[in-house]
């Protein structure tokens, strides 16, 4: 087994993402350094090298499960030595494999991104740029995904396994539909914020925002019947089962805030005047903490999974200072050349509090009872713009366009506290859709 006998090749393929994440910066260095016949082969290398990585990977798992290596732990908890070969394949397809083989799509679909119809007959220089933010964002997801969705014990040998299988049922082929389907929705995630990013070829680019909000919309669906009777108490748990439910949810909450907030903040960046003022900048970070603040007390007197009053206020306000802090330290990254894209400095606070949420999921057990808040501190961020964005001459239907949206974000919030993820995704899909809606209508009459 590879957790044996080459533990490095585990680590290099789980953490090859920095390739990607750095890949321009790495690209630069090497073209300076080595010749041009040599460079080519290397970055050939680096560009396939997480791939590869994760189908040996799968490859070392499918040798196992077919040879019937019980130190595999897959293949002590669910096979005999009498086990038919399609039994072996559907174990080996449909357990921790499942996980690889939707990572391996949707590598392969970043890679290959600057293919997509919508794409391919742009300027070489724009393919080439959403090429690599591509890479950069399945990189960032593969380090992140890479110690909660592959546990030790994918790889790592048993020291004294179970005399008897655990389960007598095989794991479904629906398993592997469902990563298959989760790769796709990563992609699309990143189809979306990586043509947000790249404000200065957004008219170039507003075919693959709108084909990639439809298909969101329709797999968003499927995620959430999927993660339709999640439990948050699985995330105390070690098993591999819920490993795997973990990830359902989390890229579930993922692409829905991508679906609403990505697409909206393009809406109001392309009607709104004056892009970049002080005023907005303090709008945005004023108007995102005093909805915490209302959303905090509007909640206050609710039953939060046999929490206390005072344990929830600890562990909300936990959540939020992390996520916050974050946010207004990565407005400074403007100054150092990160300034691409319109009001940089606002476009990086909501670009990390939107991205900071499914990293507060993986280091905080409880963070699951507060999706509504960190979806309401979205929509709050967005609306709080509005103030300083629109400018029209009716002031009295703007304000209260924007009054509504603001404590609607907030009421919501404050009311859905206790209900399963899925009823609240949908009850914010509404939400979202009526934000777009109000936000068109707003753009409309101001170009009257």
């Amino acid at each position: 087994m590879l957790g044996e006998h080459a533990p490095w090749i585990v680590a290099l393929s789980l953490f090859s993402g920095f390739f990607w994440i750095f890949f321009e910066n790495i690209d630069g260095f090497l073209r300076k350094k080595i010749p041009d016949s040599l460079h080519g082969k290397i970055i050939r290398m680096l560009q396939w090298s997480p791939i590869g990585l994760m189908v040996l990977l799968f490859a070392d798992r499918i040798n196992d499960v077919i040879s019937l290596e019980f130190k595999r732990n897959e293949v002590a908890q669910y096979l005999t030595v009498d086990s038919t070969m399609s039994e072996r394949l559907q174990v080996a397809l449909n357990g921790q494999g499942a996980v690889e083989i939707g990572f391996v799509f949707f590598l392969l679909l970043a890679l290959t991104s600057h293919h997509l119809p919508s794409v391919r007959r742009r300027p070489l220089e724009i393919r080439h740029e959403f090429r690599l933010r591509m890479m950069k964002h399945a990189g960032f997801w593969m380090l992140l995904l890479a110690i909660p969705m592959f546990p030790d014990t994918m790889y790592l040998p048993l020291e004294s396994g179970p005399k008897e299988p655990v389960f007598t049922e095989f794991p479904p082929w629906t398993i592997s539909i469902v990563a298959l389907v989760c790769g796709f929705c990563l992609s699309l995630s990143g189809e979306l914020w990586t043509s947000y990013s790249m404000s200065r070829s957004e008219h170039e680019l507003n075919l693959l925002v709108r084909n990639a909000r439809l298909k969101s919309i329709v797999f968003l669906a499927l995620l959430i019947q999927f993660s339709r009777n999640f439990d948050p108490n699985h995330l105390l748990t070690s098993s591999p089962h819920y490993y795997k439910e973990f990830g359902v949810v989390l890229l579930t909450i993922y692409l829905f805030m991508c679906t609403t907030f990505v697409s909206d903040l393009r809406m109001v960046e392309k009607y709104c005047q004056n892009q970049h003022t002080a005023h907005q900048l303090m709008y945005t970070v004023c108007g995102t903490f005093v909805a915490f603040l209302t959303i905090a007390s509007l909640s206050f007197g609710l039953e939060h999974y046999h929490l206390t009053k005072m344990q929830f206020l600890a562990l909300s306000f936990d959540l939020f200072a992390w996520v916050f802090f974050i946010a207004i330290v990565a407005m400074g990254l403007p100054p150092l050349g990160f300034d691409s894209s319109k009001a940089p400095e606002i476009w990086w606070f909501r670009f990390v509090m939107l991205f900071t949420l499914p990293i507060v999921f993986i280091v905080n057990d409880h963070a699951f009872l507060f999706v509504n808040y960190f979806i309401a501190l979205g929509f709050s961020s967005l609306f709080s713009q509005l103030v300083g964005y629109f400018k029209t001459n009716d002031e009295k239907s703007t304000a209260a366009v924007y009054f509504f949206m603001y404590s609607a974000s907030i009421i919501i919030a404050s009311i859905q506290v206790g209900f399963n993820i899925s009823t609240a995704l949908i009850v914010w899909g509404c939400f979202g859709c009526l934000s777009a809606f109000l936000i068109h209508r707003m753009a409309k009459n101001m170009s009257l």
